[in-house]
């Protein structure tokens, strides 16, 4: 019960006296619940419905997708808090469940992923733990179903789920029937929503996947593909180096029960080819890595109290070491846990919606493209994202951004559709202030001007 306060301590402490949700995705999420049926097109590349059908009936109650937002975001992590604890429980027992949740606990990646507001990569972690415990216990139903799950919720996922199977359907050859039909319905499952949406959900993916895989990028030359929002390789191993050996001894701990935990040992073996070959998306494949060495640190980190319980000195040092552990997580929480957006920003966001009358939005900076999508009625005009960057090439944003004259920015301004609007945050304002003063711009809010020439 103390892990558990101590845990939900850490998910609750970045809304205290905060109501904004953190990271960058919640808004494109506030667009999905508001909009889902029918989404936008761009957003069906690599769409997952399963969060969205399992909420849409209770937004047709009436319930605020606004509303909802955080407490959704809370609730994913305490599925898979408790995904963990019944894995540990069912294969040791709950003393060992509870040290893998411990590790869970303070591990900063984890909260990272909370603090982003992950929620379907979220979700899906907890399916892929569920999956793969049924997998190990050959309870055919059960696994599939659970595979079904990651398959609705998050593709990424699926890629790490689909590749353990596999090569346990190669390389276990006592189980290669019970693989074969758990590989054979997961895809029929599948294909029952994918396939009539597979050119737009699935079929873009596969020339990147295919180029990002190290030997073709060894054979073109080419350098390793995006690797999505998250930390790099070498921030994550500072992050993780504090239960690093426990990973390590935890394997060794269970080597004589490394048969029945083959999924586990395959899924360590996957994430980490993923993220060493920098296999596309690979920065976001850290999140699922960090999930199975959590699993087998706190594996460590129990055997090595039971090694040592009658040393008193060495049982002192860990009792220390968790102590370091704690105070690491809160003091990292405490730095890294504040929202993007202030609380006034995002009201003056909302109140802009609703005086102005529809049209376009000009956004400037990554970080404000999901709050404007998700926040306001308005069609958001950004870089790179979204299905409005039609208006401009890259060259016209290059020139924009540049130290082009404010006739020539105007001109590029008449490229775009109207009712057009600029949303200018504080860290871009130096950067546009001659524009404020131009007698055909008007100043909505204090962010917000509209374009009028």
């Amino acid at each position: 019960m103390l892990i558990f306060f101590l845990f939900l301590a850490t998910r609750l402490f970045p809304y205290i006296k905060n109501s904004v949700s953190t990271g960058y995705d919640a808004g494109l999420y506030l667009l999905n619940f508001k909009t889902f049926p029918n989404i936008p097109q761009w957003i069906r590349l690599g769409f997952a419905p399963g969060l969205y059908v399992l909420m849409y009936p209770f937004f047709k109650l009436g319930l605020s997708p606004e509303s909802l937002l955080i407490p959704l975001s809370i609730f994913s992590q305490m599925v898979l808090f408790f995904s963990f604890y019944f894995v540990g429980r069912k294969l040791f027992n709950q003393k060992i469940a509870l040290f893998i949740l411990f590790i869970f606990t303070v591990s900063s990646v984890q909260f990272r992923t909370f603090w982003y507001y992950y929620v379907n990569n979220t979700f899906a972690l907890s399916f892929l733990l569920f999956a793969l415990y049924f997998f190990s216990q050959k309870k055919f139903v059960s696994g599939l179903l659970f595979s079904l799950f990651v398959g609705f919720f998050h593709l990424p996922t699926l890629l790490i789920l689909f590749s353990i199977i596999v090569l346990e359907f190669l390389f276990n050859k006592n189980q290669r029937l019970f693989y074969l039909k758990t590989l054979t319905f997961l895809s029929l499952g599948l294909l029952l929503y994918y396939l009539p949406q597979f050119k737009q959900t699935i079929q873009p993916f596969f020339s990147p996947l295919l180029k990002s895989t190290l030997p073709l990028r060894i054979i073109s030359g080419q350098p390793a593909p995006y690797g999505g929002a998250f930390y790099n390789l070498s921030t994550f191993f500072i992050l993780t180096i504090l239960y690093l050996p426990l990973v390590i001894y935890g394997l060794y701990s269970v080597r004589d029960k490394l048969h029945s935990l083959r999924p586990f040992i395959i899924g360590l073996i996957v994430t980490s080819l993923l993220v060493l070959t920098k296999f596309s998306f690979h920065q976001r494949f850290l999140i699922h890595l960090d999930i199975f060495l959590v699993f087998f640190g706190g594996l460590g980190l129990y055997f090595l109290f039971e090694k040592f319980q009658k040393k008193k000195e060495i049982i002192d040092f860990l009792k220390f070491y968790i102590f370091i552990l704690v105070v690491f997580i809160f003091g990292f929480i405490y730095k890294t846990s504040s929202p993007l957006i202030s609380k006034s920003l995002l009201k003056e966001i909302k109140t802009f919606s609703n005086i102005s009358s529809p049209g376009y939005v000009l956004s400037l900076s990554p970080e404000d493209h999901a709050w404007l999508m998700g926040y306001t009625n308005f069609k958001v005009i950004a870089r790179d994202f979204g299905d409005n960057d039609k208006y401009w090439n890259g060259n016209h944003w290059q020139d924009f951004f540049g130290n082009q004259s404010i006739e020539e920015k105007i001109k590029l301004l008449k490229l775009l559709p109207r009712p057009l609007y600029i949303f200018i945050n504080d860290a871009n304002g130096y950067r546009f202030d001659n524009l404020k003063i131009m007698p055909c711009f008007k100043s909505k809010t204090l962010h917000f001007i509209e374009v009028g020439c």
